[in-house]
């Protein structure tokens, strides 16, 4: 699954959910961010993370201020893949339906 997440910056968050990874078991959901340039119009820089189910929920639990998972909470963010509106990936993680308490 693929996700743009809507950021009260200039900054552009992706990030990317698949089991194809290597897991780093800590929940910390590392990105690594480079400046968009001319590439993504209003966007000062973009971050991408890469991460599996297990340590984005993990993520949930022990660093629910990130970004990423602030959006998913609130639901202010596009799925890019599925385009789907969220279907595939609140049905697959249903512990992040709803607004953040």
């Amino acid at each position: 699954m693929a996700l743009n997440l809507r950021s009260n910056t200039s900054d552009l968050h992706l990030l990317e959910v698949t089991a194809d990874v290597a897991s780093l078991g800590d929940g910390s959901l590392e990105g690594f961010g480079f400046i968009a340039g001319d590439t993504v119009p209003g966007a000062g820089s973009i971050i991408l993370y890469l991460t599996t189910p297990g340590d984005l929920r993990l993520a949930l639990q022990g660093n629910p201020s990130h970004p990423a998972i602030r959006s998913l909470r609130s639901g202010e963010c596009w799925f890019v893949y599925p385009d789907d509106s969220g279907v595939a990936f609140y049905r697959d993680f249903p512990e992040f339906r709803g607004a953040m308490s």
